[in-house]
């Protein structure tokens, strides 16, 4: 689970419940509003599916999924598989690689490392693997875009609701001062939870998962750097040293990465 996304969210929602109680309002009070939630997470939602298709629909939950529990790939463990590789196929050739492939969890270091070992020419490797990773990153990035457009709608969800609010309160002037006063607040609820939703859910998760969009796909540019490496027979330590420049790791003082 992706402790941020969870803190972020709780810290944020309670932040703004407790201010509302310090001053002095009524947390019991303001949830109870049934009507104004329907209105805003209804009427959010079918908004956002009317600008969709299905079938981006369905990618909702998956994309809700990548936000709090992400595949996380430890990006230093695939440097030391491409490295050791490496050394292998320098010393036993890359058909020697063959027994490497079914120990790789990722699928597109299997999908590179069975391409080299059936003797693809390395362009070829490249400019497969290369539109693979921007393939997996516009989708995600769609998935993103979904939950944003979600943001963009709640606010204004909860401004029908608290207009639809208004006018049932004003058709009813006649009424009580108590009841009036209910029902101003009721309407006002509508856009208090619009706003709260859009920028305390929909938008910061939308954007966590762009994030995780970036992450996968430097992660596959990295795996397409050291499969080139290795492919076309580059120096071990040369090919770590270019792996590392994706982890941030400074090149070692003095460091010639020649051909050894």
């Amino acid at each position: 689970m992706d402790l941020a996304s969870v803190i972020g969210l709780v810290m944020a929602m309670g932040a703004f419940f407790v201010g509302y109680i310090m001053e002095g309002g009524n947390l019991v009070a303001l949830l109870w509003h049934p009507s104004a939630l329907i209105i805003i997470v209804g009427g959010t939602i079918g908004m956002t599916m009317a600008g969709v298709s299905m079938h981006t629909v369905k990618q909702i939950p998956k994309a809700l999924g990548l936000a709090f529990f992400p595949s996380k790939e430890d990006a230093h463990s695939v440097v030391d598989a491409l490295s050791q590789m490496a050394e292998k196929a320098r010393k036993e050739g890359l058909l020697a690689l063959q027994d490497d492939i079914s120990r790789q969890s990722n699928p597109l270091l299997v999908r590179g490392l069975t391409m080299i070992v059936d003797g693809t020419d390395p362009d070829a490797v490249k400019e497969t693997l290369a539109a693979q990773v921007d393939i997996e990153k516009g989708r995600i990035m769609a998935q993103a875009a979904v939950l944003e457009a979600a943001g963009g709608y709640s606010p204004t969800a909860g401004i029908v609701g608290t207009v639809m609010g208004l006018i049932v309160v004003l058709g009813n002037l006649g009424g009580s001062t108590e009841e009036l006063g209910h029902g101003i607040a009721a309407a006002f609820a509508a856009t208090f939870f619009g706003i709260l939703l859009a920028n305390a859910f929909w938008l910061p998760i939308g954007n966590k998962v762009k994030l995780y969009a970036k992450e996968r796909a430097e992660l596959g540019h990295m795996i397409i750097t050291g499969l080139v490496s290795l492919q076309t027979g580059e120096n071990p330590r040369t090919m770590r040293e270019k792996l590392e420049v994706y982890l941030g790791v400074p090149a070692a003082p003095g460091s010639k990465g020649g051909e050894g």
